[in-house]
């Protein structure tokens, strides 16, 4: 799970980072809601995860070229809704996990 939260890392000057961080999050997230995960982990990891998450959230409003991307993109989800997203998802799963089963 760390090793998979290096990738979650944005670099607007690689023209993929924005599909390996998606990606990523699909992964990560996958393997969260399905519980699979011990909770030894789960309080291990999810600090981190939570930390990149607000790094990129917050990419929207702190990077220039980040929020060049976002006004184009009106009309598809930008990679901020989605993290977003993600984040709403895990947290939901923390909360109440046999809502998920």
């Amino acid at each position: 799970m760390k090793f998979l939260i290096q990738f979650t890392e944005y670099d607007y000057q690689e023209s993929h980072s924005e599909a390996f961080v998606r990606r990523t999050f699909s992964i990560l997230s996958s393997i969260i809601l399905r519980g699979k995960v011990s909770n030894d982990i789960l309080k291990e990891i999810i600090k981190s995860l939570y930390d990149r998450i607000e790094c990129l959230i917050n990419l929207r409003y702190n990077n220039d070229a980040c929020m060049a991307l976002v006004f184009p993109a009106k009309g598809s989800q930008t990679l901020f809704y989605t993290v977003g997203l993600y984040a709403m998802h895990i947290s939901s799963f923390l909360i109440n996990p046999k809502h998920f089963k």
